[in-house]
């Protein structure tokens, strides 16, 4: 039941060994984006990224349900030239940033 969501995260082009990771709000509350971007500051390879709309989390931002997002601030870099292409490989990867980032969520999912 999309009532029960509480927080839907969306992981898309994240890691991208180039560029941070961005992230973005959707109908999430003043008091949680308040907890999450304290968190968020804390964490060199976090950015605040624009809004963007062309992936899974839209879908439930569009039914009003709370969503954040990440992917990397290059992102038209990556859609230009690497997402779902033959030079989409590991390489383009940083395990450090997916790593810093499953980190941070689980911090910020126990501060929820």
């Amino acid at each position: 039941r999309l009532d029960a969501i509480q927080l839907f995260v969306n992981i898309d082009g994240a890691g991208y060994r180039k560029g941070r990771t961005a992230y973005s709000f959707y109908n999430v509350d003043d008091r949680r984006s308040k907890i999450a971007k304290e968190l968020f500051d804390s964490v060199d390879d976090l950015v605040e990224g624009p809004p963007w709309y062309q992936s899974d989390h839209a879908i439930l931002a569009m039914q009003g349900r709370p969503a954040l997002a990440f992917t990397t601030e290059l992102m038209e870099e990556m859609l230009a030239g690497l997402f779902h292409a033959a030079t989409d490989t590991v390489d383009q990867v940083s395990a450090n940033r997916i790593t810093s980032l499953a980190a941070t969520l689980q911090r910020l999912i126990t501060r929820w």
